[in-house]
């Protein structure tokens, strides 16, 4: 089977050359979004997540293709990849934290089960908690590249990318040089 993987180049400091590097992960929206409905049912049959809180989540990102366009998809799939490695863990953590401590119900955690919590993580991912992540890492710079602000060099956060097939960031083939095309 074709395994799935983005191409990119990181730059190593050392010889000061470009290393092409295959990173895991769909290339495109439609690929994840297979690779979505599989870890979909995985859940549901685990029946550890609500079914209308993954449906949520799907749509979601859904919602940031056809907002930003597929060009965007490398700004949507690294926030993707980073929120559910990193902070669906940190929320979950929190959140158990102020349950142990007796959270008032005031709190946002207010719903939270130790015996289903990544339901009610999931059920965050979307609101309050979430949100600044997401305004981070996609919808700023998403608007600022969309837009032709910024480069898709100067909007990934490592400097790692691959412009038109050949590698870019500081001491790539642009030579770290940035194009600005002022918005029409």
């Amino acid at each position: 089977l074709r395994k799935l993987t983005l191409m990119s180049f990181t730059f190593q400091v050392e010889t000061g050359t470009w290393k092409r590097v295959e990173l895991p992960g769909p290339p495109d929206f439609n690929t994840w979004w297979k690779s979505w409905v599989v870890l979909k049912t995985a859940l549901l049959l685990l029946q550890c997540v609500d079914a209308e809180r993954l449906e949520h989540y799907g749509e979601f990102i859904r919602q940031l293709v056809d907002m930003y366009g597929p060009e965007s998809w490398f700004l949507i799939y690294q926030a993707d990849v980073r929120f559910r490695s990193e902070e669906m863990e940190r929320i979950r953590r929190s959140a158990q934290i102020a349950h142990e401590d007796n959270a008032s119900e005031a709190n946002p955690r207010a719903g939270y089960s130790p015996d289903r919590p990544w339901d009610w993580v999931w059920a965050a991912a979307l609101g309050d908690t979430g949100r600044g992540l997401w305004e981070s890492e996609v919808h700023r710079p998403a608007a600022f590249f969309s837009a032709r602000i910024n480069s898709r060099n100067e909007t990934i956060q490592d400097g790692t990318t691959i412009l038109n097939g050949q590698p870019s960031g500081a001491g790539g083939a642009d030579g770290g040089a940035t194009k600005r095309v002022p918005p029409k």
